[in-house]
């Protein structure tokens, strides 16, 4: 079966899609907003280890959608193959947005 033709993946893709940019626009509004310097990486303590500037924080849009595409195009031909692989490589291509929005969130909150 052709991904195209399944509706539960092609509404998967576009959901992670859709949550890229929404995390994409709501970075790029706050950018702004935010101090100078935000601490980008945290030790086991929770402690600050690595503090840059705001705008490296738009990376992580960025990684997102790459893994996001990364995961589509590897699904495109497991579908063939196994239509559940395909579905759970599209799937991870939702939930690796919806980590890094509870990231962003939790640096810039």
């Amino acid at each position: 079966m052709s991904l195209r033709r399944d509706p539960w993946a092609l509404g998967l893709a576009v959901l992670g899609l859709t949550i890229n940019l929404a995390l994409l626009l709501g970075l790029l509004t706050r950018l702004p907003e935010l101090p100078d310097l935000l601490p980008v990486h945290f030790n086991v303590f929770g402690e600050p280890d690595l503090i840059d500037d705001k705008r490296s924080i738009l990376r992580l849009p960025i990684v997102s959608t790459l893994v996001w595409a990364g995961n589509l195009v590897l699904a495109i031909p497991a579908a063939r193959l196994d239509r559940t692989l395909a579905r759970l490589l599209v799937g991870a291509g939702v939930l690796v947005p919806v980590l890094f929005v509870v990231t962003v969130f939790r640096l810039i909150a």
